[in-house]
């Protein structure tokens, strides 16, 4: 992780993902308990939270990104910059979301 602190909103991958090899405790720091959906017609996705990854899991994803998305993704430096940015990914990777913050676990029971 590139801070301190834990998180505390995470999500748990599925095995057999092609995510499993970044994540090896398969807990993905997540922005939130609530999915998005990045783009029109896109399927829900949890979105990354880039402050907890470590250097080696922005780059390691970013290729992957990178490979998976061209051309629309056009360089490494793209993809870096997209998981840096915050990366979603498709809830159908995930068997579970959990959080200590109550303030997170609050979105869910409004």
């Amino acid at each position: 992780m590139t801070n301190n602190q834990t998180p505390s909103t995470y999500a748990t991958l599925k095995d057999n993902t092609p995510f499993n090899q970044f994540f090896p405790d398969n807990q993905v720091p997540i922005v939130s308990l609530i999915p998005t959906i990045p783009a029109l017609g896109a399927p829900e996705c949890y979105v990354i939270d880039p402050k907890h990854l470590t250097k080696e899991q922005i780059t390691g994803l970013a290729k992957l990104v990178y490979q998976k998305w061209k051309p629309e993704c056009t360089s490494l430096e793209m993809a870096i910059q997209s998981v840096e940015s915050g990366f979603p990914l498709n809830c159908e990777y995930f068997s579970g979301v959990t959080t200590e913050d109550l303030a997170e676990f609050m979105k869910l029971v409004d």
